[in-house]
C-alpha cells in the first residue's frame, strides 16, 4: 500500500539519509538538501514513489540521491511523515522542521511552513496510537 511504502521510505531515510541546510553569506541566500545513499535501483524507486525530483550520482561503490531546495524537501517531508507514519526518528523530523522554520521557501524568505508536531517518547522515536 501507499502508506506502507511511505513508512518504508521514511525508515530508509532514517537509516541512510541526512538533511542539511546552510546560509551562503557571500550570496545572502540559503541552501538545503537531502542526501540518501544506496544502490542506483533503490534510489530510482525512491524518486519514482515519492515523486520528488532528485539527482542520482556515483558515490564510491554506491550511489547518492540529492534532493535540494526547500520546496522539494517539504514534498519529501510530507510524503514520509504525513502518511500516518507510526515509527520514525524524531531528531531527523525535527531537523526538517528547523530547516523550514529558519529559511522558508526560496531565497531565505522567512515564510513559515506549517508542519504537524506529534509527541515523542524519551528515546526519540514516536509511536503513533
Amino acid at each position: 500500500s501507499k502508506e506502507n511504502l511511505a513508512n518504508f521510505l521514511g525508515a530508509y531515510f532514517d537509516g541512510d539519509g541526512c538533511i542539511s541546510y546552510s546560509k551562503d553569506k557571500r550570496k545572502n541566500s540559503y541552501s538545503s538538501e537531502i542526501v540518501i545513499v544506496g544502490t542506483e535501483d533503490v534510489l530510482s524507486k525512491i524518486i519514482e514513489y515519492s515523486q520528488v525530483i532528485g539527482k542520482i550520482t556515483p558515490y564510491g561503490k554506491v550511489f547518492k540521491l540529492r534532493i535540494y531546495g526547500v520546496e522539494k524537501l517539504k514534498a519529501f517531508f510530507d510524503y514520509i511523515y504525513l502518511s500516518n507514519s507510526r515509527l520514525f526518528l524524531n531528531r531527523k523530523k525535527q531537523k526538517f522542521i528547523d530547516c523550514f522554520n529558519a529559511y522558508g521557501a526560496r531565497g531565505g524568505r522567512k515564510k513559515k511552513i506549517k508542519v504537524e508536531n506529534k509527541p515523542v517518547e524519551s528515546n526519540g522515536i514516536w509511536k503513533g496510537g
